[in-house]
């Protein structure tokens, strides 16, 4: 009777974990954001969502035998022809326990599309406070940042026409004088 009833706590218990498992995965599967998690041991990919995959543009296949963020001959930095240099992503910045953040990954895709990424890393530690992995979070900033250019290109006219107007002012001030 003692043995049923432990068995049924178990059974419970289990059953509990596979509902919570299921809930976070399908909350991360429908996360706006990529989200890669990886094991510092083992190197091993414990989640790669959908829209990760879909930024990075590389197959979910190529994460079977561990997993490495390398940069391709895809990855640019922002406004240059220079390959982002591997150590400079925040992913490897993570194994030293360091959290950062860059805004000026471009990835410059074969079929000639382009796409500015954010880029977030952070070690994951446990409760030993050893770095136990590595979360990457990865977001899409290319509308963002096509709308950052035309507010800057407004703001550049505004600016422009302000000047014009002001050095018309002095014009005719001068010509006073």
């Amino acid at each position: 009777k003692k043995n049923k009833k432990l068995n049924d706590i178990l059974k419970h218990n289990e059953t509990l974990l596979k509902k919570r498992d299921y809930i976070f995965n399908n909350m991360l599967e429908n996360m706006p954001i990529g989200i890669v998690l990886v094991s510092i041991e083992s190197h091993y990919l414990i989640k790669v969502n959908k829209y990760a995959i879909d930024l990075i543009g590389t197959p979910i296949d190529n994460f079977k035998n561990g997993f490495v963020f390398s940069t391709s001959k895809y990855w640019y930095i922002k406004n240059s022809n220079t390959i982002y240099p591997q150590n400079d992503l925040p992913y490897y910045s993570a194994y030293n326990g360091q959290q950062t953040t860059i805004d000026n990954l471009v990835i410059n895709f074969p079929n000639g599309t382009k796409k500015n990424i954010f880029m977030a890393g952070a070690p994951i530690y446990d409760k030993e406070n050893n770095i136990w992995g590595v979360e990457v979070c990865l977001y899409d900033i290319t509308t963002i940042e096509s709308q950052r250019e035309i507010i800057d290109a407004k703001n550049m006219n505004v600016y422009s026409a302000l000047l014009d107007k002001n050095f018309k002012l002095i014009e005719d001030y001068c010509a006073l004088t």
